[in-house]
């Protein structure tokens, strides 16, 4: 009796240690949303994810990520950590400028939908480009922190000083 006990013993440690080894290979859970876009975050050993009220919550340190259900087409695991900004491309057909305290978001397809986000993941502002063109104070914006501008399928850095 003692013998298998051992055995059990043993083996629930080997399993523990191998689903640690398999767990410790992931840096990132990646969402497919229905839209075709993908939403990055990387995984800690805080990191709490429910489903709450219609939305997928991600939770890490007090700050919530919400994501409607109705958005998310699926979700994978990566082995390399997500930067949140992997779809930036350079030559975003995008313009962004700055006008004394406005921020103008030009040469959008009219009606696109314009969303900023911060380095968490959290939406701070959507728009909606009528006529190809979305104009917004920059201070409705924190300053000194880098920010995501997603719109017609494609991403700018913003950083407001």
């Amino acid at each position: 009796m003692n013998r298998n006990r051992k055995r059990i013993i043993t083996l629930i440690c080997l399993a523990g240690l191998t689903a640690s080894a398999w767990a410790d290979s992931f840096k990132s859970l990646v969402i497919s949303k229905a839209d075709s876009t993908t939403l990055g975050v990387n995984l800690s050993m805080s990191m709490v994810t429910t489903m709450e009220g219609g939305n997928l919550v991600i939770t890490d340190t007090g700050i919530d990520i919400r994501i409607p259900l109705a958005d998310v087409r699926g979700w994978t695991y990566s082995t390399s950590a997500a930067s949140g900004i992997a779809d930036v491309r350079p030559d975003a057909g995008i313009t962004l400028t700055r006008r004394g305290g406005l921020i103008i978001v030009s040469n959008l397809p009219s009606g696109a939908d314009v969303a900023i986000y911060d380095v968490a993941g959290r939406l701070l502002r959507r728009f909606n480009a009528d006529g190809g063109e979305v104009q917004f104070a920059a201070s409705d914006l924190p300053c000194g922190t880098p920010l995501l501008l997603r719109a017609a399928g494609e991403s700018l850095k913003l950083l407001l000083n």
